[in-house]
């Protein structure tokens, strides 16, 4: 089960060069792994445009295009700090403390190296240097409970400023490609969540060592994988799991990974199996009209209090207006042809688990570029 990602892998970049306007489906690879002897020396920009852009995995940062959290109305991109494996920065910083859970990791690292094809000895040091440099990542990310208040770490620039603020990264070439086929210039405004783990992280891509950068590029892209792989790569996370929460992980039969994964990933169509052969759409009608009914009973009392005055009696009300009901299912899944849009260009395999999972990524990657130039989509 590990050839595909073998071949994918160590398959050289030139066809996806030669292809990349046409984001095609992802038949091309990343240029090799140092790890199993076989980097080419591959550009840092066009394996992260590829890692992070095509497959969605996110090393050093995430990039997404959301509603603004300042003009809901709108779409904007957003680039946040991201990076980590482990759940926490303490898991990195503490070394006292969790030594366990940083060998287990380590060797987790070593195991999956080792499935895929590197040598014995070179993998424990490559992988080593992976393990520092994020440490060093860790070290640079803010914490959780720094994070709470958002009007703190929002900042809106261009993609020039962020390419000044962070010029380890070609934004404008990222952005294009992660973007495709939307025309983005340096005036496109970005949302920025943390400025100073951004440019922190600019300088430490700029002083470490393209092989160290290139290994860590590929194993977030391996991480983001593993799980679509065989038993093998799904016990040798199990280890680390188990040292991560001193907890043995019940065996999930693999029938149970294809189902959950198919619902993941055509949630939509399931539902509409559903709906149609066994959901009582009478409950759908009854729960809007209760919903409905206590919106109007909140609005009625709200005339009624005297402690409020007239100015938040109407933001009140505005508000009671403004609530999207989402019960049981939005209609648009009992429409053949609506339904045949939202999985528009998504191509599935009857034969390859690993292949339909990368068609996934690829695909909601486009889906996410064609987001930023419509209005949020609350149905979805």
């Amino acid at each position: 089960m590990c050839a595909p990602i073998l071949r994918f892998l160590r398959k050289k970049n030139s066809s996806y060069l030669a292809m990349v306007q046409q984001r095609p489906l992802p038949s091309y690879a990343v240029g090799g792994w140092n790890i199993s002897g076989n980097w080419r020396g591959e550009n840092f920009m066009a394996v992260l445009k590829t890692v992070s852009g095509t497959y969605r995995a996110t090393p050093f940062f995430s990039v997404f295009v959301s509603a603004d959290s300042k003009s809901s109305n709108s779409n904007i991109i957003q680039v946040d700090q991201s990076g980590l494996f482990l759940p926490s920065r303490d898991y990195y910083l503490n070394r006292t403390a969790n030594g366990k859970v940083l060998a287990a990791y380590q060797q987790y690292m070593v195991d999956v190296a080792m499935l895929l094809g590197g040598y014995p000895g070179s993998v424990e040091v490559q992988m080593t240097q992976i393990l520092e440099l994020e440490t060093l990542l860790a070290n640079l990310t803010v914490p959780q409970d720094e994070r709470r208040d958002e009007e703190k770490i929002y900042n809106r620039m261009t993609v020039a400023e962020l390419q000044n603020l962070a010029p380890a990264f070609d934004w404008m070439d990222y952005m294009s490609f992660v973007l495709l086929p939307l025309d983005i210039n340096d005036t496109e405004p970005v949302v920025v969540y943390g400025k100073e783990y951004l440019q922190q992280v600019s300088e430490l891509v700029n002083s470490t060592d393209p092989v160290i950068l290139n290994n860590y590029l590929i194993w977030n892209l391996v991480q983001k994988m593993s799980p679509s792989l065989d038993s093998r790569f799904e016990k040798a996370q199990d280890k680390l799991l188990e040292s991560l929460y001193g907890a043995k992980k019940s065996c999930t039969p693999r029938w149970q990974t294809c189902l959950s994964n198919t619902d993941d990933t055509l949630g939509f169509a399931l539902g509409s199996l559903f709906v149609k052969s066994t959901f009582d759409k009478n409950s759908k009608t009854i729960a809007e009209q209760m919903i409905s009914e206590i919106r109007s009973a909140f609005e009625f009392t709200l005339g009624g209090l005297t402690w409020m005055d007239e100015k938040t009696r109407r933001a009140a009300k505005e508000k009671a207006d403004a609530i999207y009901d989402m019960i049981g299912f939005p209609d648009f899944i009992l429409d053949t042809k609506e339904l045949d849009e939202v999985y528009d260009g998504f191509e599935v395999s009857e034969d390859s688990f690993f292949q339909n999972m990368l068609n996934f990524y690829n695909f909601s990657a486009k889906l996410m570029a064609e987001q930023l130039r419509k209005p949020p989509n609350r149905e979805q």
